[in-house]
């Protein structure tokens, strides 16, 4: 028997004479109708996950710029109480450890994106802050900017890790390929 769509609209419609009866039409709305349900599960799946990524990309990213707010926390320290940036550091570090972690296992490849974002934030930032330290801490009462200061450029970086992420989680695979290119696996040694 062969399944023909337009009797089962005429049988829907009450039209036809020769239509096939219900007992062989059932079985083949059943069956699309739970095809239709997992191809709904499975996209519905997909887009979880892939929200669930976006999530921890975009805590990482904010984890890594933390970093460069340090630099703005030390310039406005409190003379008092400077030991309190010590716990900071520490906080902002330990964020990075863990997004560094957990990207690598979501991707080994957008993990090793990562660690480059992570080092070019804190290679822009390390030596002002080394200087912020050096110098006394800007007076509260002169307002939110740091005059005369330089500040991190890091909009390169930001830009590049964004558009790793993005390669990522896009389902080009010649864009998933140009980011296996841009950072592919360290050697391995040899015992």
């Amino acid at each position: 028997m062969t399944f023909d769509v337009l009797a089962v609209l005429e049988i829907l419609i009450g039209t036809s004479d020769d239509a096939p009866s219900w007992v062989e039409v059932v079985p083949w709305a059943a069956f699309v109708a739970g095809v239709i349900a997992l191809a709904v599960a499975g996209w519905n799946q997909l887009e979880a996950r892939r929200d669930r990524r976006r999530t921890l990309y975009s805590e990482a990213y904010r984890a890594a710029l933390e970093w460069i707010e340090l630099y703005y926390r030390v310039r406005r320290r409190d003379p008092e109480n400077p030991h309190e940036l010590v716990g900071l550091f520490h906080a902002a570090q330990e964020s990075i450890n863990y997004h560094e972690g957990w990207i690598s296992t979501e991707s080994p490849v957008l993990g090793r994106a990562y660690n480059a974002f992570v080092e070019k934030v804190k290679s822009a930032a390390r030596p002002l802050i080394q200087e912020a330290w050096s110098e006394p801490p800007c007076n509260p009462e002169d307002g939110l900017e740091l005059p005369d200061h330089q500040h991190p450029n890091v909009d390169e970086a930001k830009r590049q890790f964004l558009t790793d992420v993005s390669d990522h989680l896009s389902l080009d695979h010649g864009r998933r390929a140009n980011l296996n290119a841009r950072y592919p696996p360290p050697p391995t040694k040899e015992s």
